[in-house]
């Protein structure tokens, strides 16, 4: 991995602690910063090219008494080993200089690609401060001057076809790419959009066509954005002749309820002075079949819950044709039900440990298809049947949320949440010296020594002035030197940090530093 290092020669930093006067102290010093040097990351070269050219981060710190090692972290929609090649968890500024540089190194060669980012944070640890900015992303690009556009063709209809006004059409089109992938085709007539397509074979349908004169276009794209527009086919849609037909739909009846997956007989009846070719049975304006012979009716079979409008369309054999009017009616289905069972909601539970959910569904007008049981959001599992068990592993300490969704044979569903709390005691931790109302001479360097116990073990103790920092340690005995404090009252406290981030706070302890 390649890194380059940055010295400056610049500026001498001068180092210290200045005073801070807690909040209820009489005097209005400045507050001490921490003595820990901050880091911070940008993007010294934010823009990568797959085959052509690197991208690269630099991580910067603010001194250079010491090597100093940056955890990092790396997210993004760029993949790891697809994308480019792995950055260390951790980069080293040795002593002497203030930055680093951390390549982005592509991969891919030279083929086209999509755009893709990759992130890079700070993580925390006791020996740094995380400046700002704390996160910076490379983007990484394909060589899309390479890329070839797509052809495209409409196969149907063919040009200068004459159809019947209200009738429908198929229109289908052939794509390629000759070295990327053809990800959609959009038709449109004239100017209007009619739809678009993803797969081949690429098509739409055109209902109810209006009269009049259309040049059909296809459009299709690749999945870097380029385009190419077919060739026009060309089509006149003409008026029939007025209808002397006259259909409506007698079953099912308006207001007609059924049970879900019900199979429904649509039935119209028709009286034309003119010969009938057919009548259509619509629910909205999706076509669900046709009948050519009496007595006219469809099978509409296992059909899902929900409100719809149907109606039938007869088609003389003249190209006239008549609609009947609506008929609304209902599929029901009641939403399945569920419980969670275990644990109870906001129970209490020691931990980290293993934490058991089971949960309870049924369906009144079916079956359950599947329940879902989350922990925090993520999917903990799916189980098709009964009983509806997971265990959620090693759970922190905190609230936690659990969410169980069942969805019946349809597609409905329903969910139940519960809370619980893991409890785990927080560190205990006190200040040993100085003692609390203690006074010290101005220029004379202040020991903190503090005790600290947690039965999961500690990561680290901070030593505090009021709100802001003064440094780590993270072994014991634990201790921090605080010097150049000026002439005030300041509120000290320990602050134990246990493995799992939770936090404990010592009684304060005043010190005053008197002026000489």
């Amino acid at each position: 991995m390649k890194m380059v290092y940055y010295l400056s020669t610049a500026a001498v930093l001068v180092f210290g602690v200045s005073a801070f006067a807690d909040g209820d102290a009489d005097n209005t010093q400045p507050a001490p910063v921490s003595n820990l040097p901050g880091v911070s990351v940008t993007a010294s070269d934010p823009v990568a090219f797959r085959g052509l050219s690197s991208g690269a981060f630099l991580l910067h710190r603010e001194d250079t008494n010491k090597d100093l090692t940056i955890k990092i972290a790396t997210s993004g929609s760029a993949i790891i080993g697809t994308d480019y090649q792995a950055l260390p968890a951790s980069v080293t500024i040795p002593a002497g200089f203030y930055s680093v540089g951390l390549a982005v190194n592509p991969l891919g060669g030279a083929s086209a690609a999509p755009t893709r980012a990759v992130t890079l944070t700070i993580q925390e640890d006791p020996a740094y401060d995380i400046g700002r900015p704390s996160k910076a992303a490379v983007e990484i690009k394909g060589n899309v001057y390479e890329d070839q556009a797509p052809v495209v063709a409409i196969t149907a209809p063919v040009d200068n076809t004459s159809l019947p006004a209200h009738s429908n059409l198929t229109i289908t089109a052939d794509a390629s790419d000759s070295n990327d992938q053809v990800t959609k085709v959009s038709f449109y007539a004239n100017d209007k959009f009619l739809g678009s397509s993803t797969k081949s074979p690429f098509s739409v349908n055109w209902e109810n066509l209006p009269p009049g004169s259309f040049s059909l276009f296809a459009r299709a794209e690749d999945q870097f954005g380029k385009s190419t527009l077919s060739s026009a086919v060309h089509i006149t849609v003409t008026n029939p002749p007025p209808s002397t037909a006259k259909v409506v739909l007698t079953a099912p009846t308006a207001g007609s309820s059924f049970n879900p997956g019900a199979n429904i007989t649509l039935e119209a009846k028709v009286t034309s002075t003119t010969p009938v070719k057919s009548v259509s049975f619509y629910s909205g304006d999706k076509l669900l079949g046709t009948d050519d012979t009496e007595p006219y009716s469809f099978p509409w079979n296992s059909v899902a819950p929900g409100h719809y409008s149907l109606r039938a369309k007869v088609l003389g054999t003249d190209g006239s044709s008549a609609s009947s009017e609506s008929v609304k009616i209902t599929v029901n289905n009641a939403l399945p039900k569920v419980s969670i069972t275990t644990p109870v909601d906001k129970a209490q539970i020691n931990g980290p440990t293993d934490v058991v959910i089971t949960a309870d569904a049924s369906d009144a007008d079916g079956s359950v298809a599947k329940v879902i049981i989350y922990g925090d959001g993520k999917a903990l599992g799916s189980m098709t049947a009964a009983p509806y068990t997971v265990t959620w592993p090693n759970v922190a300490p905190g609230k936690h949320v659990i969410i169980a969704t069942a969805v019946d044979s349809f597609g409905a569903f329903s969910s139940a949440a519960a809370t619980i709390t893991v409890t785990n005691p927080l560190p205990t931790v006190s200040i040993t010296s100085p003692k609390d109302g203690a006074s010290v001479p101005a220029g004379t360097p202040i020991e903190i020594a503090a005790d600290a116990n947690d039965a999961d073990g500690l990561q680290y103790l901070s030593f505090w002035v009021g709100d802001h920092r003064l440094g780590t340690d993270t072994t014991s005995p634990y201790s921090f030197t605080a010097s150049n404090l000026e002439p005030g009252t300041y509120t000290l406290t320990a602050h134990a940090i246990d493995k799992f981030g939770q936090r404990g706070v010592s009684a304060p302890v005043k010190v005053t530093v008197t002026r000489p």
